[in-house]
């Protein structure tokens, strides 16, 4: 279950509350210290591709950009296939 955060905003005119995932801003966090090693072109060209609301997935050597929320259903089931393996020892598939 994810971890929930109310943020409170003192600016007038804005909400009173805003729920913040604690996993999401964790995984930003990150991404944000993964991207900082990078030359600033490829941060700027990262950025860009984020803000865009497609990810990068990469099959058989090939990449192609994905909406976002089939990148996280892709990545739900990874995470699911990985748990469920560990859990009945499938033969020939390694977990984590």
């Amino acid at each position: 279950m994810a971890r929930r955060l109310t943020v409170n905003q003192e600016d007038e005119g804005s909400s009173p509350s805003v729920p913040a995932d604690l996993d999401v801003i964790s995984d930003m966090a990150k991404s944000l210290e993964s991207i900082s090693r990078l030359s600033r072109e490829l941060q700027e060209e990262v950025l860009e591709r984020v803000s865009s609301g497609v990810c990068p997935i990469e099959l058989d050597g090939i990449l192609y950009d994905v909406p976002e929320p089939i990148f996280a259903l892709i990545n739900g089931l990874v995470a699911q296939i990985q748990e469920l393996s560990n859990l009945y020892e499938i033969p020939g598939h390694k977990g984590n």
